[in-house]
């Protein structure tokens, strides 16, 4: 869903305001090398790296901490096999 977000400060700073004291929050994507490998995503998507999104949810005032990647093991793309990495990022508002 962030991939789709114009704004992404809006909705962070939204996330925050609602989260209590120690709350979390999860974002699970595919990596940013895959994403762009795919022909939707040249319309109105935004595709990062985890690295990116924990910049951009500390510029939010949320604290990452947790960070993990998968590969999500036997798709195929137009009949090849494709085993896409993702990514989850956790975040808590800590005051």
């Amino acid at each position: 869903m962030i991939y789709f977000w114009e704004h992404p400060n809006d909705h962070l700073k939204e996330i925050r305001r609602v989260l209590k004291k120690g709350g979390q929050f999860f974002a699970t994507c595919r990596s940013k090398e895959n994403m762009i490998l795919m022909p939707f995503t040249k319309w109105n998507f935004k595709p990062y790296t985890a690295e990116e999104w924990e910049s951009i949810l500390i510029k939010n005032g949320l604290t990452p901490h947790l960070k993990k990647q998968t590969i999500e093991p036997g798709l195929q793309e137009a009949g090849v096999p494709f085993e896409p990495m993702q990514w989850c990022v956790g975040a808590r508002r800590i005051d």
